[in-house]
């Protein structure tokens, strides 16, 4: 576990930096894609080779360091202050006969048991919280449902009125959720049908499941959570720049107004909590992504060769 929370630490804050200085010199789909990194890290409890030169090996070489120049401190002191040893003859009673003493008190729990007790209990109800909330939306969902026909996509179109906005939502039998508003005007709906294909072909209904895992699993890291939202943002980016290249470049400024269009302001928990993706993000995510559709990002070779 220490292995683990060093190195993910340290990579989703690599991920991180790399995100803001690349941030427009670089496909969104190529910056969504180094996300898959830190979920590995994550979620695969094992390493595979070994390095002199690594993070792992500088943490444990300091404490290390500092144990080896104490052994040697504490052994030169204890030479020097060693007594001579006393004859048998003249030690006193008590020493060569101790009195005898009560059995010792059993030890308490060491603070590593109680720490795995507490970390597994927080994943549990972590996790019991998640699903609660997504079988709930769920029902929500399939309530006031109606399904949409003659419609081009790869999964079934609903118009439900739990939707705040267009979602793809359902890990076995996914399927894609439309508010009534964004059903009533044919551009609205042509935009949030190719933003929501592009998230079923990236397969993000079911990395939200892998996003939702690390949390629970990592409850306690603000550093996850931090890489969980970002993850998110560009999934959202990613599905953009897939969306604008189905619907062609002649779509580009009237794609951002379907955007500003479905801004809302979400009620209930918060959607890093639910499997179901969503077109529409907070006001500093939704001012990236105007802001990437006009300025049109192209991978530039020295950017991903920094990336990779």
């Amino acid at each position: 576990m220490k292995e683990i929370l060093l190195t993910s630490s340290v990579l989703i804050l690599a991920l991180t930096a790399l995100r803001f200085a690349l941030r427009g010199r670089i496909h969104s789909r190529l910056q969504y894609a180094l996300w898959l990194l830190a979920a590995l890290r994550l979620l695969v409890p094992v390493s595979i080779g070994t390095s002199p030169v690594s993070v792992l090996g500088a943490a444990e070489a300091i404490p290390a360091y500092v144990e080896a120049r104490q052994s040697v401190g504490d052994a030169l002191t204890a030479d020097e202050n060693t007594p001579s040893p006393v004859p048998v003859q003249d030690l006193p009673m008590e020493a060569l006969y101790p009195p005898q003493t009560a059995l010792p008190e059993p030890a308490p729990p060491a603070p590593e048991t109680i720490l795995r007790w507490v970390w597994l209990g927080g994943a549990a109800g972590f996790g019991l919280w998640m699903l609660a909330a997504n079988l709930r939306f769920g029902a929500q969902l399939r309530r006031s449902r109606w399904k949409l026909s003659k419609v081009n996509a790869p999964v079934p179109v609903y118009v439900s009125g739990a939707a705040e906005t267009p979602c793809l939502f359902g890990l076995l039998r996914p399927a894609i959720y439309l508010p009534p508003s964004c059903a009533e005007d044919p551009t609205v709906l042509r935009h949030a049908l190719a933003h929501e294909r592009a998230h079923y072909r990236h397969g993000d209904h079911l990395w939200a499941l892998v996003r939702c895992l690390c949390l629970a699993l990592y409850w306690f890291d603000p550093l996850v959570w931090l890489a969980a939202a970002l993850s998110r943002r560009d999934g959202e980016l990613a599905c953009d720049e897939s969306a604008l290249v189905a619907l062609g470049e002649g779509e580009r400024i009237s794609y951002g107004r379907t955007l500003l269009a479905l801004a809302v302001r979400r009620s209930g928990p918060s959607p890093l909590l639910h499997t179901a993706t969503t077109m529409s993000m907070g006001a500093g995510g939704l001012k990236e992504r105007i802001r990437l559709i006009a300025q049109k990002p192209r991978t530039l070779w020295p950017a991903a060769a920094l990336a990779v």
